[in-house]
């Protein structure tokens, strides 16, 4: 391109020409760096103006001349508030950073690294931040500020600290729980249960260290001393309900085995198994829990042995036997009676008909005994029994009432006893014994946890169940309030371990609860503290209830009374000897009628009361029965406690267990002096 310039001369016109297409060529340039620079200058605006952080800029005299949104708000200023005050670039850091920018500025980069500091706000408030500032590249002495709220970043930090403590004391109440819990618990960190942990109660079972490992599966050198058995066969460890539960997938429940010792001791064990699952629903694991069975078990096994023994005592005795309860209907007959009668049990139990006694002594049998009952006088009759041949035989019919702590006829106990031959001079007496109730077997185990003030935080389905209540109903109610009448007993030692911080043991408590009013339960309570730190934060409760063990115990005491009650209050004198021949039993009837004492008539004590022409006779008709194992009867003149002598019937039949071994000889003898 070309420029061109004319001037008038006197004479004419001067042209000039120029070449200008350089010139032309930078204003271009010049321009479009001009736009691209104001471009970059809004693109830079725009960043500063959204940024989520605040940023200021200030002059080389330290005026902000620029600054966003989130400054601002940092500061608790408005736009109009600082376009009418304005900012100082030092507002925009704290004393020390200003420092920090000043010696970044006589650097090369002139950048401060970002610090964590506390903002001071226009209202007073403190806000955390990150800051940091540079100095811009160029000479005109500008600095930028850079500002980040961290108030979310420490409030989440915050919470997640607090969440991290919560979680870390429910780990100390569930270890707590577990360690403490009087019930074994094992977990397995494998499906094959090759690496097994285990809970005080659990070890102090199978006699080994906290660090032991107690699976069967462990490999050789780490195999535990302990056995296992079912049924008298060793279990495989495959076998185990923890190792068949990680193999298959499902729970195993209701297993019972024996686990042996090395120092012999012989445990029994209840056991329930289930899988742990990863995310992915795959088994990682197995947790198992042990209940000791061993005393539950004994005791089940005495109440079975006594129950049977009572049952042969009762099924041995060589007279009929029988029950009524107070209202005098016939509860129970022993077998003589329909080895004699040839009838059904049907037309046996219930109200008295009395169809096998012969027709001239039914009433008068019927009315005496509507009498007794009336009025709770022992019954005593003669009569005729027809047998299942037709013939009648002669009997006295007796029952004595049994009576409660208050006095009240609570059953009959009765005897028919065949006098026939007494009253052609023979006659059968035998006492009865009476089945014991039977029992409950131990309860399980009640877990739950209280805060300070005894509410409840966390409550296991059996001690729900207890309590006759829902999980929920529970959660976040005082014991006082869910349990008004059993409030004040609770919490008295609850108050002991909240005030001391150690555990209270074996607390008995008793009372009723409300899913079952008017029932006196007992309960084996064990609280243990919950501490963070030192100080008492709750308190972890076991709960064992012992109503039915109690109940047991009581039973079999009752049981071995009611026998002794029962013998000592039969219509004769009853005995009983062990298979030697050595009397082990006489009743009350025979120390009072011959007033003798245990000390001088159990053994063969009981001949120095006959008399001296009889004694021999008897002893040898005795032990040749013994040897033969036979029924026998002899009568013999007896020494009564004034020294005179009566003629006695003594008669006995052996009794058996339920293998067929011989255990001895149940007898009575009858005063049948005033027959002779």
């Amino acid at each position: 391109a070309d420029e061109s310039r004319a001037a008038r001369l006197h004479d004419g016109f001067a042209v000039c020409w120029r070449d200008v297409t350089d010139r032309e060529r930078l204003e271009l340039e010049l321009s479009q760096t001009i736009a691209e620079l104001r471009q970059q200058q809004q693109r830079l605006q725009r960043l500063i103006d959204t940024a989520p952080i605040g940023i200021g800029v200030g002059t080389a005299d330290g005026q902000v001349s620029l600054v966003n949104d989130a400054m601002l708000h940092l500061h608790g200023l408005t736009r109009d508030a600082f376009e009418h005050q304005g900012l100082s670039l030092d507002s925009l850091t704290l004393p020390e950073q200003v420092d920090r920018v000043a010696i970044a500025a006589t650097q090369p980069q002139g950048f401060a690294p970002p610090v964590e500091r506390e903002l001071l706000g226009s209202d007073g408030t403190r806000r955390p931040i990150w800051i940091s500032s540079t100095q811009w590249l160029d000479s005109t002495g500008e600095r930028v500020a850079f500002a980040l709220d961290l108030s979310s970043q420490k409030q989440a930090e915050a919470a997640v600290q607090q969440l991290n403590q919560e979680l870390t004391n429910r780990v100390a109440e569930l270890q707590t729980l577990l360690e403490m819990s009087p019930i074994g618990i094992a977990i397995a960190a494998d499906a094959a249960c090759t690496q097994m942990q285990s809970n005080a109660y659990l070890r102090q079972l199978l006699g080994v260290e906290p660090e032991d490992n107690i699976s069967k599966s462990a490999p050789a050198p780490h195999q535990p001393t302990y056995r296992t058995f079912q049924d008298g066969q060793e279990i495989l460890p495959e076998n185990l309900p923890m190792q068949i539960a990680g193999r298959t997938g499902a729970e195993v429940r209701d297993v019972e085995f024996d686990i042996l010792l090395p120092d012999g001791t012989l445990r029994q064990l209840l056991c329930y198994a289930t899988p742990l699952r990863g995310h992915h629903g795959q088994v990682r694991g197995v947790i198992g829990a042990f209940l000791d069975i061993t005393n539950r078990n004994r005791d089940a096994a005495a109440l079975k042995a006594s129950q049977r023994r009572y049952r042969e005592l009762a099924e041995a005795m060589p007279q009929m036997i029988w029950t009524a309860d107070a209202a005098g209907v016939v509860d129970y007959r022993n077998q003589r009676w329909y080895e004699y009668t040839g009838l059904s049990e049907a037309e046996s139990i219930g109200v008295a008909r009395a169809d096998a006694v012969h027709p001239d002594d039914r009433d008068r049998a019927l009315g005496q005994w509507r009498e007794a009952i009336a009025q709770g006088n022992p019954f005593e009759t003669e009569c005729r029994f027809r047998h299942w041949n037709g013939q009648y035989q002669w009997f006295i019919c007796r029952a004595v009432p049994t009576r409660g702590h208050q006095g009240q006829i609570t059953s009959w106990i009765g005897t028919i006893t065949n006098i026939d031959a007494i009253k052609r001079s023979e006659a059968l007496v035998q006492r009865q014994l009476a089945e014991i109730e039977a029992i409950y077997e131990s309860a399980p185990i009640g877990l739950n946890v209280l805060d300070s003030e005894l509410r409840f935080v966390r409550i296991n389905q059996r001690l729900a169940d207890i309590n006759g209540l829902p999980i929920d109903a529970h959660i976040g109610h005082r014991v006082r309030d869910l349990f008004p009448d059993l409030g004040a007993t609770v919490e008295h030692p609850l108050y002991t371990v909240l005030a001391t911080g150690e555990p209270l043991l074996n607390v008995e408590i008793q009372g009723e609860m409300p899913s079952q009013p008017g029932v006196q339960r007992t309960w084996l309570e064990h609280f243990f503290p919950i501490k963070a730190g030192n100080q008492v934060v709750g308190i972890s409760t076991v709960c064992e209830e012992i109503t039915e063990r109690i109940q047991v115990e009581a039973a079999l005491r009752q049981s071995e009374e009611r026998f002794r009650d029962m013998a000592d209050n039969a219509p004769a004198m009853v005995w009983v000897t062990d298979p030697t021949g050595n009397c082990t039993y006489l009743n009350r009837g025979w120390y009072q009628f011959t007033g003798q004492v245990e000390e001088t008539a159990l053994g063969f004590g009981w001949l120095d009361a006959l008399h001296p022409e009889d004694s021999e006779r008897s002893k040898a008709v005795f032990l040749q029965a013994n040897e033969g194992r036979k029924p026998f009867r002899l009568e013999y003149r007896l020494r009564r406690h004034d020294g005179d002598y009566c003629w006695a019937i003594d008669t006995a039949n052996p009794w058996f267990d339920d293998d067929g071994k011989f255990k001895g000889y149940i007898g009575s003898v009858i005063d049948i002096s005033d027959r002779k």
